[in-house]
């Protein structure tokens, strides 16, 4: 009788703690997954607000078990913090710009920096192409990101616009010229017009311009009003190209981790977020343009041979500047392949018309 009443209890116990260790597996399964998310720009940055979007339908389609811990206008990573937070997994996703890290990243620096493209739907169907197509530009293109630890996820759009306090009217007019103009490759499309580049941060822009230290600039169109540049630039003129601004991208270890279903739930997003993101760009797009209208800004027509001149001094910049760039560093046949098929998804022609066309 005692053995029973033993073998009872150590039944009973077995059960007991079987279905604790059972209970302690399913709430391990069932704890979300929290990743941190980063962001160098303002939430009102509409490249923020598809970020946000495209992280409320994680969060909705796994049903919580994957959640983001938010942080804005670099309150954890600011510009130049990015990249290393990101890869070295201080944060699981950040928006890095490849532009601001040409040593790291200097064949995907083009997509950013080189304002090849014209408009945002050319851009994100090129982008798109560009990094996802199977082939060997996209695996170089990738190979170069994951040496720095990183995946890209989703890309975005910025375009800019000339914002000046004096009329605009022709390219012309833009001789003499005191305007912001920043890095390698800006200063050099706008010497073609006889502007003089001067290099004023984005925090200083306002005042720039209401003293008169700058006559304007060409910045990205849905940031215009958040600095309130059109209160003391009332010219708008040229459209001044288009690049794949903010990427949203995860570190490369956090996404190994995650559970397959997951990863694959965000990539079959990919097509979904570009369409959403366009949506969004063309709305503030039309939303900018009708508060410049609104605050008394002038908006030029400007003849269609100078526009397009504005847009092909990009690809002479690709041409003059950043191809020798990645060539002293060793990337000639590299950077070649990828421009090549940069200047194909954008303009339809290829590396050998454009360099044909600019030795004429």
């Amino acid at each position: 009788m005692k053995r029973m009443i033993v073998i009872l209890l150590s039944s009973v116990l077995s059960l007991l703690f079987g279905s604790m260790f059972i209970q302690s597996d399913l709430c391990a399964k069932e704890k979300p997954i929290t990743l941190v998310y980063s962001s160098m720009t303002l939430q009102e940055n509409v490249q923020v607000r598809v970020d946000d979007w495209i992280m409320d339908e994680i969060e909705r389609r796994t049903n919580g078990s994957v959640k983001f811990k938010r942080h804005y206008a670099g309150a954890l990573t600011k510009g130049m913090e990015t990249l290393p937070a990101l890869r070295s997994g201080a944060v699981d996703v950040c928006d890095p710009p490849p532009g601001y890290f040409s040593d790291e990243l200097p064949l995907l620096g083009l997509t950013n920096v080189v304002r090849v493209s014209r408009d945002a739907p050319t851009l994100m169907n090129a982008i798109s192409h560009l990094l996802f197509d199977e082939g060997k530009i996209a695996e170089i293109l990738q190979n170069e990101i994951r040496k720095q630890n990183f995946i890209y996820l989703f890309p975005h759009s910025m375009d800019y616009t000339m914002l000046t306090r004096k009329p605009v009217y022709k390219l012309s007019d833009l001789k003499g010229m005191r305007m912001r103009s920043v890095g390698q490759y800006e200063p050099r499309q706008k010497a073609r017009w006889g502007v003089i580049s001067v290099n004023v941060l984005p925090a200083e822009l306002y005042e720039a311009i209401s003293r008169g230290t700058v006559d304007g600039m060409s910045y990205c169109r849905n940031q215009i009003p958040f600095y309130k540049l059109h209160e003391v630039a009332k010219w708008v003129s040229f459209d001044d190209g288009v690049i794949s601004g903010v990427p949203m991208s995860m570190n490369l270890d956090t996404w190994n981790k995650l559970p397959s279903d997951v990863q694959n739930l965000i990539l079959g997003m990919r097509k979904e977020a570009v369409e959403y993101d366009l949506g969004a760009w063309l709305k503030q797009k039309y939303d900018t343009m009708a508060t410049l209208r609104d605050q008394g800004c002038n908006l030029v027509q400007v003849e269609p041979k100078e526009q397009e001149e504005v847009f092909n001094s990009w690809i002479e910049v690709a041409l003059d500047v950043w191809l020798p760039f990645v060539e002293k560093k060793g990337l000639k046949t590299e950077g070649r392949l990828v421009l090549d098929r940069w200047l194909e998804l954008n303009t339809e022609k290829g590396l050998n018309f454009w360099e044909r066309e600019y030795s004429k």
